[in-house]
């Protein structure tokens, strides 16, 4: 299998394809298109231990 670098550009495109060839699976039943607000985080140990990183695109 080759490799390649792609461009973020690139990688966004691929993504959308792939999306448009294999849609995601949703969860959930979702019927009345009702919005609900949730104060609680539930990883939220999780994402406080993320380290930022620098980007450059």
């Amino acid at each position: 299998m080759e490799t390649r670098t792609m461009t973020i550009h690139e990688a966004r495109q691929a993504l959308e394809r792939y999306f448009v060839e294999h849609p995601p699976a949703i969860s959930g039943d979702k019927r009345t298109g009702a919005v609900r607000r949730e104060f609680y985080t539930p990883n939220f140990a999780k994402i406080s231990r993320m380290t930022l990183v620098d980007v450059t695109e």
